[in-house]
């Protein structure tokens, strides 16, 4: 079976050959997820797809049973003509039986679908979803703080939460379009079910839940007498939808309780002092240093910068307990891979978070706009060591179960083997 697929990141293996650092810590499931994959169907040839700005025709590299192809593009919001007919030269010279996307959101998916004169089945993998995100891109904040704090990298950059917000719209339209023209997607929640379904009610879906990357199988476990007491990691504090601002006023008020309340949070340090990183913030993170001074919180957060998934391991090993207090998601990874290691988790009721945690048995949900249940939920779990590690227990099962590498890769076989079936 030859299965074409494409990623917004490149893997590992074509990172060695040309000799490239890692760029991102975002996407390594993927590359876990077709590992998984390959090690279960031994006549699987897989075509990896990736974009790249600075060349002007197609590359092809060869590794293993993997054939990784990089296609020129000028970005991933616009559709265009040259990148239509790359993405059909790579079709005619892959061969697939199927196309796989993964990622609803780009440009790339239409291009491929465009490029597909020969109609071979294509199958979409839902990750977030643009057109829903855009209800909650400014995180509830009002517009008036992004003007008030509107900074130098917005003026420069012409980067500011408007022109995002407007991109998010362009993304979700390209979405649209994306899940109106294929006939199967792969999704994990309900909350992407419903949301895919009522855009296109003929489309077949399919579930399956993520792999995760390796390192959080093999890692040891959280457990309370190791970790630094009254820490809390959150993974990610650099856009207004990911909900930073709240967990900030959640944590003002638990250290009333416990003054020596520390707040990890992953993402640039908005609190330097040295000019040539003050000038790099957005508008948002303007807003979070203004919100951190209004708080006091000066001596209780600390930014950690973007972490590899080593590092991310310790974090999950050493904090107290993890929050994530975003506006909306689909299905995060942080929380799935705080959950594998133990780490006690507090998450917003938002897209499909509600069906990663069983409130009260393995963790607790909130509403994100709630800060003030947040920090009841947070100050619960610092006075109950006990009970936190019992439902640290049950969240590891769980996880475990979700996200059986083999199990999930053999899943997603059968879904490839059922389209080329039934079409």
């Amino acid at each position: 079976m030859k299965v074409l697929t494409t990623s917004l990141v490149e893997y590992p293996p074509l990172l060695k050959i040309l000799g490239l650092k890692e760029a991102t810590p975002f996407g390594g499931w993927v590359f876990a997820a077709s590992q998984a994959l390959m090690n279960v169907s031994t006549d699987l040839t897989l075509g990896v797809v990736s974009i790249a700005p600075s060349i002007s025709k197609f590359e092809k590299y060869e590794y293993g049973r993997y054939i990784f192809y990089r296609i020129p593009s000028k970005g991933l919001q616009r559709i265009e003509q040259k990148e239509i007919e790359a993405a059909h030269e790579i079709i005619n010279d892959f061969k697939p039986d199927l196309i796989h996307l993964n990622g609803t959101e780009y440009s790339l998916g239409l291009e491929f679908i465009s490029a597909n004169k020969k109609n071979i089945p294509i199958v979409a993998s839902i990750q977030g979803l643009a057109f829903v995100y855009e209800r909650y891109n400014q995180g509830y904040i009002n517009s008036w703080e992004f003007i008030k704090h509107y900074s130098f990298r917005d003026f420069v950059k012409i980067e500011n939460q408007f022109k995002r917000n407007k991109i998010m719209r362009e993304r979700g339209l390209l979405e649209i379009e994306t899940l109106k023209n294929i006939d199967h997607v792969i999704g994990r929640t309900e909350w992407d079910k419903v949301h895919t379904m009522t855009v296109n009610p003929s489309l077949v879906y399919h579930f399956c839940n993520e792999t995760l990357r390796s390192c959080f199988y093999t890692a040891s476990k959280w457990s309370y007498d190791a970790c630094k007491k009254y820490s809390i990691f959150c993974s990610n504090g650099s856009l207004p939808l990911k909900g930073a601002h709240f967990l900030l006023k959640a944590v003002a008020i638990v250290k009333q309780q416990y003054p020596s309340v520390e707040l990890r949070i992953v993402g640039p340090n908005v609190m330097s002092s040295k000019w040539k990183n003050r000038i790099k913030l957005t508008s948002y993170q303007k807003y979070l240093r203004f919100l951190i001074k209004a708080l006091a919180l000066e001596d209780n957060v600390v930014f950690l910068g973007f972490l590899n998934q080593d590092n991310m391991v310790s974090e999950y090993q050493n904090s107290h307990i993890y929050v994530l207090p975003s506006c909306i998601e689909n299905s995060p990874n942080s929380l799935c891979e705080a959950q594998i290691i133990g780490l006690p988790c507090i998450s917003s009721i938002c897209g499909g978070t509600q069906d990663f945690i069983d409130d009260g048995i393995n963790g607790f949900l909130y509403r994100c706009e709630e800060w003030e249940m947040l920090a009841n939920k947070i100050c619960w779990f610092f006075s109950n060591p006990i009970i936190a590690s019992e439902m640290s227990q049950k969240a590891i099962l769980k996880a475990k179960i979700r996200h059986d590498a083999i199990c999930n890769a053999k899943t997603l076989l059968h879904i490839y083997k059922d389209i080329l079936k039934h079409g």
